[in-house]
Order: structure tokens, then sequence, then C-alpha cells
């Protein structure tokens, strides 16, 4: 006879529920959507140097397309974050990633900037709501103890992903293959299906995400404690395969964590109230201190990581190319200014192709974010997540110093892609706001945090773009001092209260 436990907290019913299979496959699926926000992302670092052979971008082309998919995001972001508070993580989550697919497809048959700047625009607004509402989504099915360690994992699958990106773009970027597309007045080349492939996680992602019930966490907080322990039967028999009635939980318990504050009792009459009245409780006495911080260290971080990230396939490409025509160099600043007033000087100039250096350069990059992530798994809930995230700011911003101020190329490229470990931060951080706040605001948290992180990667991309043609080792010195400051202010980040 099994023994009934009545009103038990929500974060015991998940224990009881275990920790198997059920677990393991949303934590890949959400490491693979995960893996589409990053790839979609970083897309056009890789694009953006070889179409320009194709399309004859100007400077500030470039920069807008490196950060209109982050304008999409900015504009959309709170919004998705609302929805997901109001309507339910799962009915953002799933058409978001397949229609984010769907722009990137548009995408690859562009033949001008207006219209590649217009889908990628639209693209940045789907994969916002995944951006905001994934990490969430995952937590919300984790006990405490567990969810640090589940949002890791799925980071570490995003890792691989991203380890393997270098090899698919050295694989499809350098093919020398056309298709001539007559009607549509373009040739369709390598880097064209080089979008669509960095997409093609969204669209897998999409569609799993819709075998998974909506989170039990979310469905507890609406009062729908029914629907909520049906889901925690479900993921008992998924873990330990017996039978959803042995599931000893038949009375859920609210707490703080799933109290929804009244906020539904409000009429709302309209989105823009919705919205609002998610936002105001963020920024209230209680959650102020721990707003302000997290916000300023997204800004900082995707401002300085994403903005110096962004260039770093072509500063690498302009710096091996100089070397290996020239046999010697300058600093790695002093070359690729060279490069960059050369290339807008000269209609002809243009790189069809890429260093094979480019690659290795970069598979090196996300080897180290490969083994970051792996040590993150093991530490997350060993050390104090502000003595992580101070590291993980400060020493990269140390090397970014280092790499400008030397004139060896070689070792300023080396210490170029140090700089960009910085992007462990940004796991860290995500686990701080999944755990900073209550389950009823907690997507319009995550998603206020990643509307500041997109807008510092449209500041960044921007700024160190305008900077980079004449004076390039002041946009690494900037950004590098940003992440030292950042490292230090997240040594005041308060302890996580949920």
């Amino acid at each position: 006879m099994t023994l009934e436990v009545k009103a038990e907290s929500f974060d015991r019913a998940l224990e009881l529920a275990q920790f198997g299979r059920f677990n393991v496959f949303l934590m890949s699926t959400a490491g693979i959507a995960l893996a589409n926000v990053y790839l979609e992302s970083t897309t056009m670092n890789f694009v953006l140097p070889v179409s320009q052979c194709d399309l004859q971008w100007t400077q500030t082309e470039r920069n807008l397309l490196g950060a209109v998919s982050y304008i999409g995001i900015i504009m959309s972001a709170h919004c998705w974050g609302s929805l997901a508070d109001s309507m339910g993580r799962k009915k953002v989550l799933a058409p978001t990633l397949i229609l984010g697919f769907v722009m990137s497809v548009l995408s690859s048959f562009c033949n001008s900037f207006l219209w590649m700047f217009t889908f990628r625009f639209f693209n940045g607004i789907c994969i916002s709501g995944a951006t905001s509402v994934i990490l969430v989504y995952l937590g919300e099915f984790h006990c405490q103890k567990q969810r640090d360690k589940s949002i890791m994992i799925s980071c570490f699958i995003l890792s691989i992903f991203a380890l393997v990106c270098p090899l698919v773009a050295w694989g499809i970027i350098n093919g020398n293959w056309w298709i001539d597309i007559p009607w549509l007045d373009m040739r369709y080349t390598p880097w064209r299906l080089f979008m669509v492939a960095c997409a093609t996680p969204g669209l897998i992602s999409g569609f799993l995400i819709m075998i998974f019930p909506e989170s039990p966490k979310y469905l507890l907080s609406k009062n729908q404690e029914e629907e909520a322990l049906e889901v925690l039967k479900k993921i008992f028999f998924d873990n330990s395969r017996k039978d959803k009635s042995l599931y000893p939980v038949t009375s859920l318990r609210k707490d703080s964590d799933t109290t929804e504050d009244n906020l539904e009792k409000m009429r709302m009459k309209n989105v823009f109230g919705v919205i609002w009245n998610r936002t105001k409780p963020l920024f209230n006495k209680d959650n102020l201190k721990v707003t302000t911080i997290l916000c300023t260290l997204q800004f900082i971080l995707y401002s300085s990581n994403f903005g110096m990230f962004v260039f770093y396939p072509d500063i690498i490409n302009s710096v091996e190319q100089h070397l290996k025509d020239n046999g010697n160099g300058t600093g790695m600043c002093d070359i690729y200014e060279l490069k960059l007033q050369s290339v807008y000087k000269t209609t002809g100039s243009c790189v069809p192709k890429l260093e094979l250096s480019t690659f290795t350069y970069s598979f090196i990059c996300e080897i180290l974010f490969f083994l970051g992530c792996l040590l993150l798994i093991f530490i997350i809930t060993k050390i104090p997540k502000n003595y992580i995230l101070a590291f993980v700011l400060a020493v990269p911003g140390v090397f970014g110093v280092v790499a400008a101020a030397i004139h060896n190329p070689k070792a300023s490229l080396a210490l170029y892609t140090a700089l960009l470990t910085s992007a462990l931060g940004m796991m860290v951080i995500s686990s701080s706001v999944v755990e900073s706040y209550p389950t009823h605001l907690r997507a319009t948290a995550m998603s206020i945090c990643q509307l500041f992180s997109r807008l510092g990667c449209v500041v960044g991309s921007n700024y160190i773009g305008s900077l980079l043609q004449y004076h390039c080792n002041m946009s690494f010195y900037i950004s590098s001092i940003a992440l030292i400051a950042g490292g230090l202010l997240a040594l005041m980040l308060p302890k996580a209260v949920y």
C-alpha cells in the first residue's frame, strides 16, 4: 500500500517525481534551443566577411547587420517574458523557435541590404522568445538542489554545438559551388547555406518542445493544481517507469514562490497593462538591488564580449592573411586597421573564403568555452555564484588589456581568444536570474535582463565597429576595463532567495 503525503511543497513534490529520462530529454532539448539562440546570434560573424564579395556591404551596413538580430530581441524580449508569465512558457517557446528558422531560410535568399536587414530583424524577434523563456522553463522542472546543474548541463550541450560551429563553417563556407537562381537575380553561394544550417537547431527544438507539458510550477502559480499534479505524475512515470497511481503526492502546498501576488485578480484592459504589472514588482524595494546589478552585468558582459566576438573571425582572418603574405607584422590592431582602410577604399577588395587558421582559432575558442561549461557543472553548487562571476569577468578583462598593449600579433590573437571566455559569465548570470525571483515574475525578469544584454550587443558591436578602423586598441581597452569593472560589481550580487 502506497503512503500518500498530503500538501507537499512543490520542491519536495519534484524530488519525489525523481530525476531521470524525462529530465535528461528536457535538458537536451533546452540545450538545443540555447544552441539555436547562440548560433543565430553569431551567424553573421562568419557570414559578413565572405558575403562582402557578393553584396558589397559598407562599414555601416556591416555594423547594422551584425546588430540587427539584437535590435529585434530588444524590442520584443519584454513582451515575450510577460506573455510567458501570463499565457504559459510552452505557448511562447514552440512557435518562436520554428518561426525563427523560417526567417533564417528567407534571409538566406536575400540579395540586398534592406531585405537582409528586415528578415534578420524578424529573426531576432523570434529567437527572443526562446532567449527569454527557455532557462525559466527548464528550471521550473527541477528542484532547488538540481536546478543549477540542470541549467549548466544544458549550457554544456550548447557548448558542444558552439564547438562544432567552426567546423561546420569551414566545411560549408569554403566550398567551391554555387547555384544560379535567375528568377531571384541571385547566386546561392555557400555562406547562404551556412545561415540555414545554423538555424536548424531552432526547428528541431521547436518541435521537441511540443512533446513536453507546460511547466508544473507555472500551472500551480495559476491555481491549476490538478493540472500541475498530472504533469508531476507524468515525470514520475517517465523517470521511474512505475504507474502514475504510485506517485505519493496528492496535494500541493503553495508558497511564496508559487503565489501570484494577486496579479491575476487585476483586470487588465490590454497587453501593456499586463506587461506593466509584471514589470513593476521587479523594481520594488525587495528586488531593486538584484535587478539593477543583474541588468548592469548583462549589459557590460554582452557589450564587451559579443561586441568583440562579432569581429573575431574577421580580425583573425586579416592578421593571419597579413602574416601569410608579409611574413611579419606589427601589432594585431595595426594590421586590422590597415586591412579595413584598404577594403573600404577599393570596391574589388573582399575575402571570398576564410583562412584555415581563422576556423582553428574559432575552434580553440569554443574548446575553452566547452571546458569552462564542463567545469561550471561541478563547481556551480560549491562556490558562490558572485565569486565565479567576478573571476570569469575580471580575468578575461585583463587578457584583453594585454592583447591590445603588446606588439606580437600571434600572442595578441591568443589573448583575444582568452578574452572571449568571459562568455561563461552569461550562464552564471542566467542561473542567478532563475533563482532570484518567484515563479510569477521569473520569465519577465529574465526578459528584462535579456533586453539589457541585447542592448549591450547593439551598443557594443556598433561602438567597437566604429572604433576598429582607426582606434582598434581603444576598442579593446574600453571593453576589457568594462569587464574588470563588471567583475567587481558581481561581488555585490546578493544571495539568491528562491
